[in-house]
């Protein structure tokens, strides 16, 4: 399946964001531009349905891949990982008729690279954190009995959640 992600990557022009290994064996395509490890009951547009039910407790651990969207203008490449300690969900514009592909292809890959440090910051942390790192609706991190901090791009969201994870290892 990773074969079939990076080649599907490729197509979109961007780089093949983290896949955990625990995720790597379980990652299928179950929509023509969506991979996930669980059934996607809605679409990955709809970042904030997914971040929301990111506050239960009992949720299972999932990856899910996607793009996305509606109207001419309004698409975008989701990656969305839940793990035990670590929930993060990225949304940034990819494919919108007005959006400049270069520029959207950038962002999307500075946002997988933040990803990737975020996600091994989170593998060497005991803190429990969600991020919600989008383009479209505002970003923002939070750890456990901690408020929303928000950011002002996907880029230093993803940086700071970082920063705050490395500081107490």
């Amino acid at each position: 399946m990773e074969v079939e992600l990076a080649r599907w990557c490729a197509e979109m022009g961007v780089e093949v964001p983290p896949v955990p290994a625990k995720f790597a064996g379980a990652l299928r395509r179950v929509e023509p531009h969506t991979f996930s490890t669980r059934p996607v009951t809605w679409s990955p547009w709809d970042v904030e349905g997914w971040a929301s039910e990111a506050e239960r407790e009992d949720l299972t651990d999932y990856l899910v891949i996607g793009h996305a969207g509606h109207g001419v203008n309004s698409f975008a490449l989701s990656y969305f990982l839940v793990q035990k300690h670590l929930r993060v969900f990225i949304h940034v514009g990819l494919g919108g008729v007005y959006m400049n592909a270069q520029r959207s292809r950038l962002a999307v890959n500075e946002a997988f690279s933040g990803a990737r440090r975020l996600v091994d910051a989170a593998a060497r942390s005991p803190s429990r954190m969600i991020v919600v790192a989008t383009e479209f609706y505002g970003s923002r991190w939070r750890t456990t009995g901690q408020g929303w901090l928000e950011a002002a791009t996907v880029s230093e969201c993803l940086s700071h959640a970082t920063g705050w994870l490395e500081e107490r290892r």
